[in-house]
């Protein structure tokens, strides 16, 4: 019939697409049977069926013949189904049920997924809170169309835990605070973007893998060379991966796991570069080293042999190489004072903005030269702001009100840095600064995530993604719980010249990778560096950098921390820091 020829001209179309040309017409109906029987369309029987073939290398190009369907039924598809369950053609596809018509979608912007009576109360609720799933517009703006909150409607004040706190301001942490001396003489800052700011949103979602395979090679040569220069070592004599070498040589390469999962010791692989390893990537035995600190994305060098030629055998790691400090050019005499404090500014049970009038009211009594707050603003993982009746433009046209109502007046510079959790950002990193809006007063500017600031002299480096938290779910470490792993983690980044050297990165992320390299790399080591995460805040000081993890301002329905800095000119021209960090 017509209908049997259309579908074998399919099926020849899709296998010859693959490489594998079917003539025999017995063959085409069965393997239309095939598709009817396992309820699979013809593209997806010709993907396994190549599957299949290039398991069995004997049969690699070889068309399908009867017998071999047959066998390729009992091993494939059989198993298929198992693992696919009893789904029949007409279910719904990942338990989302039909769309509601157009009326029920509350406007334009993309339909909104109703989800089953497995995942909930049955009712229409918000979208996914995973942040790599938000939608943009042609013109990259980022719009998030929201069906109606499932949970009651979120109260407009802040929750019962966080106003009925009772350890207000309440220090914390305290960071070389018995430093003598004077500490009042507080400048007025002055302000200045790193060399090439991002300061302009960008077509995202548009990479291609071989630039993103350049820039991983670039890095692999970066960091390499830095190791080259600080362990004296000779570029001609450096590993090839590939090649056999019984004899102990220096091997450099990006660290990366050998699957999917969690990386370990048994699944270390290391990467090399093109120009030295020709791309190629070998397992790595690392039994026979004494100490190690490993996360995937990390460029290392070390002593090693490869006895056979498909594995490398590791003897010692070389230490990393930290970027040379910033020089220092803040006045003599002169203090410079900073608040720092990250988000989120509502609780997690309410859209009320008292957390924020809060640290407003801080920064009115104190009257720092600097306050940086960093995103999210409007988290995008809070319920009670996805649920709210107002728009995500409302509510931050009432966030910047407020902010611009109490800074009027003040000679306190406001710097503000979005976050990848807030809605009316840009979902990809590095993020561009909030747009701009004449609601911001002169003493108020916004940022990009990341960015390194020159305010009066002092280098200061600030992300708001949570670094140190997607670190720690992927570095390994021998001997274990050896040293302090916050100082360690820190050092990462430092050693790679990198505000976010994990790769791959985390899934709450959208790297575009050629951006950061352009605007996420580190020149200098700053003199301060601010990685806000919901770890346990913290100060340390990491080969000449303080580094700052000042605690989120709220932790869900509760109250959080922030961070006053004071940072002056000591002997010997070194910065001198004093930290404190406080409870809300």
């Amino acid at each position: 019939s017509l209908l049997q020829e259309m579908v074998c001209g399919s099926l020849v179309d899709e296998f010859s697409d693959l490489g594998i040309e079917v003539e025999d017409q017995d063959v085409l109906a069965q393997l239309a049977i095939l598709c009817q029987r396992y309820n699979i369309d013809n593209s997806k029987i010709s993907c396994e069926y190549f599957a299949y073939n290039t398991k069995h290398k004997m049969m690699m190009g070889q068309p399908p013949t009867l017998e071999l369907l047959n066998n390729f039924e009992t091993e494939k598809l059989k198993t298929l189904k198992a693992s696919s369950g009893s789904r029949r053609p007409l279910d719904p596809i990942e338990g989302a049920e039909n769309l509601p018509d157009c009326p029920e979608l509350g406007g334009g912007g993309t339909p909104v997924r109703l989800v089953t009576a497995k995942r909930g109360a049955g009712g229409v609720v918000t979208p996914d809170g995973h942040l790599a799933k938000r939608f943009v517009t042609a013109v990259g703006s980022p719009v998030v169309s929201l069906s109606a909150p499932a949970s009651p409607v979120a109260t407009q004040g802040a929750g019962a835990r966080y106003m009925e706190r009772s350890s207000k301001g309440e220090v914390v942490v305290k960071h070389n605070t018995e430093l003598g001396g004077d500490w009042e003489n507080t400048v007025s800052a002055s302000i200045s973007l790193a060399s090439k700011p991002l300061q302009q949103p960008y077509k995202f979602m548009f990479e291609r893998l071989r630039d993103r395979a350049a820039v991983l090679d670039e890095t692999i040569c970066r960091v390499g060379d830095r190791l080259v220069d600080k362990w004296e070592l000779v570029q001609e004599e450096l590993l090839d991966l590939a090649t056999t070498q019984p004899d102990t040589a220096v091997g450099i390469g990006r660290v990366q796991c050998d699957s999917e999962g969690r990386l370990n010791s048994n699944s270390v692989v290391l990467h090399g570069s093109l120009d030295i390893s020709s791309g190629v990537s070998v397992p790595l035995d690392l039994s026979q080293v004494s100490s190690y600190s490993l996360f995937p994305g990390q460029v290392v060098a070390m002593d090693c042999t490869n006895p056979n030629g498909s594995k490398l055998v590791a003897a010692k790691m070389y230490e990393g190489v930290p970027l040379p400090l910033a020089d220092i050019r803040l006045a003599e005499s002169s203090v410079l004072s900073m608040l720092v404090a990250a988000g989120p500014f509502t609780t997690s049970d309410s859209v009320g903005m008292e957390p924020l009038q809060d640290i407003l009211s801080v920064i009115k009594e104190k009257k720092p030269s600097v306050a940086v707050l960093l995103g999210p603003f409007l988290d995008m993982k809070n319920t009670a702001v996805c649920g709210a009746a107002e728009s995500f433009d409302s509510q931050w046209v009432k966030m910047v009100t407020l902010m611009a109502k109490e800074m009027e007046g003040l000679s306190t510079q406001l710097v503000m840095v979005p976050s990848s959790r807030d809605a009316v950002g840009y979902p990809v990193y590095p993020q561009p600064p909030f747009p701009s809006s004449p609601l911001y007063l002169p003493n108020m500017r916004c940022v990009s995530d990341p960015c390194v600031l020159d305010i009066s002299g002092v280098n200061v480096a600030l992300t708001s993604s949570d670094i140190l938290f997607h670190l720690g779910k992927e570095e390994i470490s021998f001997p274990p719980r050896s040293g302090d792993r916050m100082s360690r983690l820190s050092s990462h980044l430092l050693q790679q010249g990198s505000m976010y050297p994990l790769y791959p990165p985390s899934e709450e992320l959208n790297v575009d990778f050629e951006k950061l390299e352009q605007f996420a790399l580190l020149d200098k080591a700053p003199h301060l560096l601010v990685l806000p995460s919901d770890l346990t805040h913290f100060v340390r000081e990491v080969t000449g950098s303080t580094v700052i993890n000042p605690g989120r301002l709220t932790k869900g329905a509760g109250p959080g921390t922030y961070s006053m800095v004071m940072l002056r000119r000591g002997e010997g021209a070194r910065l001198e820091t004093k930290v404190e960090i406080t409870r809300i």
